[in-house]
């Protein structure tokens, strides 16, 4: 026999591969050394040079990457290294990480998107369908990993809305039924997580609503460039406005939740009847 096709490498079938391995080793008639029964028992020197050769013979049909996670006292041994790659060929799970290691994997993925921007058709798609709104594909492995990755994912991202204009009562209203609708069926449990949002409600203006520990809730107003923040217009209505629901925040002990508490409170004043 040729070879084994294909070679063994990480999350390869062992039991396969070793089907085949076993006639390209009975072919070099060193099939013996790997049989169960002489494992345990001391080997000569020249049955210990013909493991060696067994071994070398193992190894040409192996990926180096998994040979390179083999101890070099394991290479020259075929028992010693089948044991070795039966081992790393088993399936790696990730729940049997430690949390601390599992987190920083989550970080990896999650944690390295800054913006994630949330268009209108994306919004109206969901309102439809909740579960059309894409997440991190983390959050569809499973219910634990889903709990571990999206606190983290909220936290760690300033999330862009792009809303409908708001002129008068009816779009606030609708703009109230499509954040309502995003937080319930996309943020939903991990909203105490959430720290900031970045939204239009004009074509060029919009607020960036933020929340910290130290500071608890803030807003700022931006006005054709989210990176240069600009005084509110009608300032002492918007002062008010957020005094109010800061006040609530501190009442209820509210984190993120206060973010879409603040959007959510009073529709109408996100109507801009100012210019």
């Amino acid at each position: 026999m040729s070879g084994c096709t294909p070679k063994l490498d990480y999350g390869g079938n062992y039991e396969q591969w070793w089907k085949q391995m076993r006639a390209v080793l009975a072919d070099k008639q060193l099939h013996w050394v790997c049989e169960q029964g002489h494992w345990s028992r001391n080997l000569s020197q020249s049955e210990r040079e013909e493991s060696a050769q067994a071994s070398t013979t193992i190894c040409n049909e192996v990926e180096s990457r998994l040979l390179l996670r083999t101890p070099a006292e394991d290479l020259l041994e075929a028992p010693r290294l089948l044991n070795r790659l039966r081992e790393l060929c088993k399936p790696f799970r990730l729940l049997d990480l430690p949390p601390e290691l599992r987190t920083r994997i989550y970080d990896m993925d999650v944690g390295s998107l800054p913006t994630y921007d949330i268009d209108y058709s994306i919004l109206r798609a969901f309102e439809v369908a909740p579960r059309a709104c894409e997440l991190p594909a983390l959050s569809r492995v499973c219910r634990q990993v889903r709990a571990e990755s999206l606190g983290l994912f909220i936290s760690s991202t300033n999330f862009r809305m792009e809303l409908p204009d708001c002129y008068c009562k009816e779009d606030a209203l609708r703009i109230n039924e499509i954040v309502r609708a995003w937080a319930e069926n996309v943020a939903g449990p991990f909203i105490r997580h959430l720290r900031s949002v970045f939204f239009y409600v004009y074509p060029t203006s919009g607020w960036r609503l933020t929340f910290t520990e130290q500071k608890g809730l803030q807003i700022a107003y931006y006005n054709g460039d989210e990176d240069v923040e600009e005084e509110f217009p009608q300032l002492e209505r918007f002062e008010q406005y957020f005094k109010g629901v800061e006040a609530d925040r501190k009442a209820l002990g509210m984190k993120g939740e206060s973010i879409i508490l603040a959007m959510l409170k009073d529709p109408l004043i996100w109507i801009c009847d100012w210019e």
